[in-house]
């Protein structure tokens, strides 16, 4: 896999005004991730490493960001209130592999969950999660039937940054 650094995406520079440093996902797209490296791209407002949203305009196109393998490290996000130096997600983003988001970046989840859909083979936390409400009792992760990875493993495989590690993780698998 390449790389993809050092990148910048700053309010009024492109259409995205401010977010998705290095990558900008919207809408009906899909990005999946098997390799590679993501490394210090910025973004104003969200996604520093990578934005994954749904469309802005009508809200039911539906952004997925698969990642199989590769790193997410060393991005940031520049506003006092930007959210997701690594990821900022909003839609579907599922994690399975090699998948690793550093712990010098987070995931920020905006009333989205992150699926695994197999083993994370990365070895201690994979990811480090940050919500929009991490009171709410909302799930953060689930696991998609099938996988062949419990809830408790998948759970292992994340940090979570909460004043309440309770509240946040909610158990949930799908089908």
């Amino acid at each position: 896999g390449g790389v993809l650094a050092y990148n910048r995406s700053l309010n009024g520079t492109y259409g995205w005004g401010g977010f998705g440093g290095g990558v900008a996902n919207e809408g009906a797209a899909t990005f999946n991730m098997f390799g590679g490296t993501i490394l210090g791209n910025e973004a104003e407002f969200a996604g520093g490493g990578v934005n994954n949203t749904q469309d802005s305009q009508s809200g039911t196109e539906t952004a997925t960001f698969n990642m199989s393998g590769g790193t997410i490290s060393g991005n940031s996000v520049t506003d006092e209130n930007g959210r997701g130096a690594g990821v900022y997600n909003d839609d579907v983003m599922t994690m399975e592999g090699g998948a690793m988001v550093d712990a010098d970046n987070d995931v920020y989840l905006d009333n989205a969950v992150i699926t695994v859909t197999g083993e994370l083979t990365g070895g201690g936390a994979v990811a480090t999660i940050t919500t929009s409400d991490p009171d709410s009792g909302t799930p953060v992760i689930e696991v998609s039937g099938g996988s062949g990875v419990t809830l408790e493993e998948a759970l292992g495989s994340f940090a979570l940054e909460s004043g309440s590690d309770d509240e946040l993780v909610v158990d949930q698998e799908t089908g």
